[in-house]
């Protein structure tokens, strides 16, 4: 009987023991970095420098909030004038600023050692979430998804770069597109192979009947060759030029407005301008 009875103990013995070595496990809890800049008296940011002020305005901006409260330790003379700054800097040196903000404005309030910022941030109607534009390496891929833009009909398009680019760079691209667009539209219409358009006589159609050489040939080989001659000196070809096409419409938007992009936005109002049909001769 006992020794029926050990192996039992023994299985319970590694089952117990292999659950208390799950239930001793480490586990780590890592914090949000931004959980640093909430004030731990009461329900506020805090920025201890202006670098941080900035940052935690962008953290309400990022979060859409359209209140928020920042208390600002500082030691500077004039607080006021680095809030105002910190204002313009986000609204127009920062691509998330700049793309969705439409107003912000704040209420002063300074005590001796900090001074409490009361916000109200209005946003843009319409814009996309950042995070989810799509990410652009160069102006090519940005003609490329313009391009698909066209096709499929829509009205905007908004891209992100993965690094800022000439804001000029982007601007060409947009233009030589539009340009290209154009020249399809102008482009006449290939006639179909075959058929009446193409001038071949059908089937039933009978060669038409040799007529007969004139009598004085030579005379007019002769005169033949002197109208040629002035016929193909008439009808030389002049030097091509290059087409006017009308100016691109479409309303370019760079996010911030520098000399540097990196979110652009592109309204699609107006397509190329399709040209008429020009009327077919009839055969006979």
């Amino acid at each position: 009987m006992a020794k029926r009875i050990w192996p039992g103990l023994l299985a319970l013995v590694l089952a117990l023991s292999g659950c208390a070595s799950l239930l001793e496990r480490d586990y780590s809890v890592v914090e949000p970095y931004a959980d640093s800049y909430w004030d731990t008296e009461e329900d506020a940011l805090r920025a201890e420098s202006y670098q941080e002020l900035v940052n935690s305005l962008l953290m309400l901006v990022e979060q859409r909030s359209e209140e928020g409260t920042i208390r600002f330790y500082t030691d500077s003379d004039a607080p006021y004038s680095q809030v105002v700054e910190a204002s313009r800097e986000v609204r127009e040196e920062t691509a998330l600023g700049a793309y969705l903000v439409e107003e912000m404005s704040f209420l002063y309030q300074r005590t001796e050692d900090h001074c409490t910022l009361t916000w109200n941030i209005a946003y843009r109607e319409g814009a996309a979430d950042p995070d989810s534009l799509m990410t652009l390496s160069d102006a090519q891929s940005l003609v490329d998804l313009l391009r698909l833009a066209v096709r499929e009909g829509h009205e905007k398009l908004t891209a992100r770069f993965s690094y800022e680019i000439p804001r000029q760079e982007a601007i060409d691209a947009v233009e030589q597109l539009w340009r290209e667009l154009c020249a399809v539209q102008a482009a006449p219409e290939e006639p179909a192979p075959g058929g009446e358009a193409s001038g071949e006589p059908s089937g039933d159609q009978a060669p038409p009947e040799e007529t007969e050489a004139p009598s004085d040939a030579g005379e007019e080989t002769q005169s033949g060759g002197t109208a040629q001659e002035e016929s193909s000196a008439e009808e030389a070809p002049a030097a091509e030029t290059e087409p006017e096409y009308p100016p691109c419409p479409w309303e370019i938007r760079f996010y911030p407005d520098r000399d540097t992009a990196e979110i652009v936005e592109i309204l699609l109002a107006e397509l190329p301008p399709v040209q008429a049909e020009a009327p077919t001769e009839e055969i006979r």
